[in-house]
């Protein structure tokens, strides 16, 4: 497999960076800062576009734990049309937020989420059917709506201790997932849906 250690000096140059070897990429680490420029490229690198159609990209593996997610460049997604009520339907990044459907639909098989974040956003990682391991840094102080519903082969999530706030559904249809070993205090355990349906 194709492996790749990116430093970014710059958000929104990761495509000069990668030129034409961005689809062959298999594992890839960035370091520094990205932007929605960067997100839309590393999600058609990772089996999605920005419609949540296929593409023929290669990239299962993502360490982004020395990246900063930071507001500027082109929308990264498109809210789904069943989920929007009112909101942006076109989606962009924001300083230190994993964003809305930030890689749903892909085809990672594991990430590692940004040491900088502090939320993680509604269905962030919504139908990753392929996605077994997910590291979440104890920065993240928020979970939102559906953020990992759907990612059917996850076995095991540790949530940060500092966690405050889960909000509904953030594990429904996570059928391999059997148990979360240490639960955050600040979040009460009702929170937890292992539910299919």
């Amino acid at each position: 497999p194709y492996y790749r250690t990116v430093i970014m000096s710059e958000a929104g140059t990761l495509s000069s960076i990668l030129l034409d070897d961005a689809e062959t990429i298999h594992t890839l680490k960035i370091s520094g800062p990205i932007n929605g420029n960067d997100i839309r490229l590393l999600r058609n690198m990772a089996g999605v576009d920005v419609l949540n159609q296929e593409t023929q990209g290669q990239l299962r593996i993502l360490d982004l734990s020395d990246a900063r997610i930071v507001e500027g460049g082109d929308y990264y997604a498109t809210r789904e049309k069943w989920t929007s009520t009112g909101e942006d339907y076109y989606l962009y990044t924001k300083n230190d937020i994993f964003g809305p459907f930030m890689f749903s639909y892909s085809k990672l098989s594991e990430i590692k989420l940004p040491t900088t974040i502090t939320e993680i956003g509604d269905l962030a990682l919504f139908g990753c059917n392929s996605l077994t391991k997910l590291t979440i840094p104890e920065t993240v102080s928020a979970i939102r709506l559906a953020a990992f519903m759907h990612c059917d082969n996850i076995t095991d999530i540790i949530l940060p201790e500092d966690l405050s706030v889960l909000e509904e559904s953030v594990f429904r249809a996570c059928f391999s997932l059997k148990d979360i070993p240490s639960w955050p205090s600040n979040v009460l355990n009702t929170s937890f849906q292992f539910s299919a349906s």
